[in-house]
This record gives structure tokens, sequence and C-alpha cells, in this order.
């Protein structure tokens, strides 16, 4: 006997079936059958107008007559009208267009619709998420993250000698879970209970060990929204998090689309700012003046694409919007990500419902990689550090000052 999901499963199955066998004849009567839906369902119009030009689907006097149309309703009948009318190829390329960018561009009603379509195997998927105005912003936000980058290496780099690289270098640390870390905890007490240990073997006994741990890349695409990354003072939090940063401005894909990066003293420099768009404008980074309302409706209507950082923010009830992002009363699907020192943990985020994840430190490996970087161009030297067990060990409480 099905259940209810499963009938509806089926249901769809059936659906999507037959229309395919009617999609294969025609995209034009694939558009004509839905156009009473897609006339209210299509959504984000500009986004959908950009790829047709982007395709030479239309021509910039269309887009400029588009632009003038009065309601948003007038706008998606001409699209779809004027589609069907150039024929076939036309109707095609705005399926794939609607295919393509669905989570923007359609009402979640339409989704198994596009998804019934029987698209070729060679279907072009060079398509835009964003419009040119959004695209822009979203290119200036990532050079801005990169000078935050290159500024934070150069001042680390005040305390090494090897200076031969130049760009921000990410040495992994170990993250874990919090009932991983109370397990290793107590283990670490119990031991320090029955006996006491040389200090080479006690500083050694706190160096995290590498199994399968998290990485920033699993955190920047777990779908939880809120994320806070705790650890001890100078432990690597913000290298962490600067992690996600950089690998952001590297993705060849679109999403997440907009990443902000606000620490300690940017946020104590913008407490007086009042709503969502200073917020982000003007006390992160601003676009140009004609693109400021339509960057802001991308972000918040696509919400699930944006990705807030708060690196060491401790003012968080002094801040009402800060507090309403935390709480998603604003950018209900993004994703929010706090550091936080673990001994003021309780006392500033207590009670916000996150996946917690804790910085350890170097593992061995990292401890290594991090030796050999440094003092590769001195073999002696590397090895003497190396095999000695105590200065080894000492880079877990360097890093903790330095790094």
């Amino acid at each position: 006997m099905l259940n209810m999901f499963e009938m509806i499963c089926v249901a769809q199955m059936f659906l999507c079936i037959n229309v395919m066998a009617c999609a294969q004849k025609s995209a034009v009567e694939y558009l004509r059958k839905c156009r009473r839906d897609l006339v209210t369902g299509m959504q984000n119009l500009p986004l959908i107008t950009e790829n047709l030009y982007q395709q030479k689907v239309f021509n910039v006097h269309e887009v400029d007559a588009l632009k003038a149309e009065e309601t948003e309703f007038d706008k998606a009948r001409s699209i779809l009208d004027w589609v069907i009318k150039k024929g076939e190829e036309a109707s095609y390329k705005l399926l794939s267009i609607l295919d393509f960018t669905r989570k923007r561009t359609l009402h979640v009603d339409l989704h198994v619709w596009i998804c019934c379509f029987s698209f070729r195997e060679d279907a072009d998927a060079s398509y835009s998420f964003g419009t040119k105005p959004c695209q822009n912003y979203q290119m200036e936000l990532k050079t801005k993250a990169k000078r935050i980058l290159k500024n934070q290496w150069q001042q680390s780099c005040k305390y090494l000698h090897n200076k031969s690289q130049t760009n921000f270098i990410y040495i992994p640390l170990v993250l874990e879970t919090g009932s991983v870390v109370k397990t290793a905890h107590s283990k670490i007490k119990k031991k320090c209970k029955k006996f006491r240990k040389l200090r080479p073997k006690k500083l050694r006994s706190y160096i995290p060990d590498k199994q399968e741990t998290l990485s920033p890349e699993d955190l920047l695409k777990w779908k939880t929204r809120n994320i806070l990354l705790i650890g001890k003072p100078g432990i690597g939090k913000t290298t962490v998090v600067q992690q996600m940063l950089k690998m952001w401005t590297e993705k060849d894909d679109k999403q997440p689309d907009y990443v902000f990066y606000f620490d300690e003293t940017v946020v104590s420099h913008i407490s007086n700012l009042v709503n969502l768009k200073s917020f982000l404008f003007d006390g992160y980074f601003t676009p140009r003046e004609k693109d400021r309302r339509e960057v802001f409706e991308d972000i918040e209507e696509n919400s699930e694409n944006v990705v807030i950082v708060f690196d060491g923010v401790t003012s968080v009830q002094e801040h009402s919007i800060l507090q309403k992002i935390m709480d998603h009363d604003l950018l209900p699907e993004a994703k929010v990500i706090i550091t936080c020192r673990t001994e003021v943990e309780d006392d500033v985020i207590s009670d916000w419902p996150s996946q917690k994840v804790y910085v350890q430190g170097f593992s061995e490996e990292s401890i290594r990689i991090y030796y050999q970087m440094m003092l590769g161009h001195n073999p002696d030297l590397l090895n003497v550090v190396l095999n000695n067990q105590e200065l080894f060990s000492h880079l877990f409480v360097y890093s903790r000052t330095h790094m």
C-alpha cells in the first residue's frame, strides 16, 4: 500500500512521462499550454530578459520596450508572447533558461513542470544567475575579499622570516563538532589525573589527531544556515573563515553569489546603521548608485545564495540589525557564520540555534607542513626542529598567538 508521499511521486512521474512525450514535439506548444501559469509564475524578470538578450533572442530595442512596461504581469506576458512568436528555437532557449535558473526565475509550483521537458543532451548551460548590475557587484565583492586576505597575510608576514609567499596560504586546522571535542577533552583529563607527563609529551598530548576532520569547504557547502565556530584565542578561527573567503573568490560556479565579511572593528563603526541595505552597502561595500535597488532586491529575494560572516563579533545585543540577521528575520535563507572565543560563548550567543564547530589547532601533519614551508631553505635546521619533540610541539602554542 503506497503512502501519500509515494502516491504523489508516482503521479508526478506519470505526468512527466506524458508531458515529455508532448515536449519532444514542440517547445512552442509546451510554453503555450502553460502560458497562463507562467505569466504569474515567472519571477526575476530582469534576469530572464538578460539571458534572452545574451542568447540573442531579444535585441536591445525589445529589452528597452520591456523595461517600459508598467507592471510585472505585462512584462511576463510580453516575454512569453514575443518568444512564442519567434518560434521553436527561441522557445527552446527560454525553457532552457527557466530550467537552469529555476530557483530564481520560477515559482516552486512550476519546478516539476520544467523538469518534465525533454532537453537535448547538448543543451547550453552558459546562462547568467544574475543581471549585469548583480554580476558587477559580485565581482566587486570578490575584489574586496582579495584585499582583505592580502592585508591579513601582510600582517602575518611581520612574524615570519620566509616572506617568499606573497598570497594568503591556508595550512589545514583540525575542525570538529561538539560531541567529538568533548570525548577528546575527557580523555586528556583522565590521563592527566593518572600521572604527570614530561613537558615535551605533555605538549604533544594537546596536538589534535587528524582523523576524518571537517574542512572550510565542507562548512561552505553545508545546508545548515547557522554555524558557530568556537576556539581558544589565536587558535585559527579567523584563518578558517578567511580560507572560506578565499575559496569563494576562486570558485567558478555561481553559488554563493554574495559573501560579506565583518569583524568586530567594522561592526563597531557601523552600529548606527538602522536597516539592512545600509548595513550591507554603506557598512561593507557600496554598489553603483543606479544599481543599488536591483542588487538589493536580488540579495533579498535570493538570500539562500548569501553568506554573512561575523568574525569575533561580541556586541550582538547592542546591534539590532545584526541580531535580526542572526535570527533570520532578515535574509531568512542566508548562511550566517560567527566565530567566538570559547570563554565568551555562553555570554554572547548561548541560545543561538546553530551547528557548533570547534577549531582544535594544527595536527602533526600541518605542523610538519608549516615548518617545511618556513624552513625548507635550511634543511639542517628543519631536521633539528622535526626531530625535537619540544620544538615540534611548540608550534601548537605559537599558532595561537601568531597564525
